[in-house]
């Protein structure tokens, strides 16, 4: 008993003291051009609290600027954003898969952001708005992706609840599809995820994707 009781207060210890997620909804934004001529933001001002794939173009993001080439990109969008708008409140987030040296004979990169903290006690789904090609995965497993209507979707996180884990939103996009993914307003809920229309992982390419991503990829993110 005395085990089991000193087990459970490190337990809750460690839980207390876990890193909560942060800038869900992109909205801590700090818009500081690094580059004023471009508008190039600085990553942890822009979008502080989560991490991202690397390769050429991905040190900085982009805000106001269009993108021109084959490498990957992230992109600030707000109401001045030339081609998109943000999909809730202020602030959501493009991000493109590309050329991991924006060489066409190059390696293609999913790109992608995660952030590391622990999902509460009372998760049993993740929400949050997205278009384009996108997948959601919490500790590597892909989750599968439920439509809720319009550009709102839900993942079932039920099994990581109370527990320290990994999101990462992966643009699914195969070579020479360099279609963005706009995502924003992550929200965990108690409310589980509807059992019919569920979308599965929204077809093939995202296995495929995600599997690509996890043999090559996993391990090379920064902020």
């Amino acid at each position: 008993m005395r085990r089991v009781s000193i087990g459970m207060t490190v337990l809750v210890a460690c839980r207390l003291g876990a890193q909560t997620f942060i800038n869900l909804g992109f909205e801590q934004a700090v818009i500081q051009p690094r580059d004023p001529t471009f508008g190039f933001l600085e990553w942890g001002l822009a979008v502080p609290g989560w991490s991202h794939s690397t390769g050429l173009d991905t040190e900085t993001v982009y805000y106001g600027a269009t993108h021109l080439g084959g490498s990957q990109y992230f992109l600030l969008v707000d109401r001045f954003s030339r081609l998109h708008s943000p999909l809730e409140l202020s602030h959501s987030l493009a991000f493109a898969s590309g050329f991991e040296s924006g060489d066409p004979s190059g390696r293609w990169v999913n790109a992608y952001i995660s952030q590391t903290g622990l999902i509460p006690e009372f998760a049993q789904s993740l929400h949050f708005e997205a278009t384009g090609n996108f997948g959601v995965g919490v500790n590597n497993n892909v989750m599968a992706i439920y439509s809720l209507g319009g550009n709102t979707y839900a993942v079932d996180v039920s099994a990581y609840a109370g527990t320290v884990a990994e999101l990462t939103v992966l643009n699914t996009s195969g070579p020479l599809d360099f279609t963005p993914a706009l995502v924003d307003a992550f929200t965990f809920s108690s409310t589980p995820v509807p059992e019919p229309k569920a979308l599965g992982v929204l077809g093939l390419a995202i296995v495929t994707a995600w599997a690509v991503w996890r043999r090559r990829f996993k391990g090379a993110c920064v902020q």
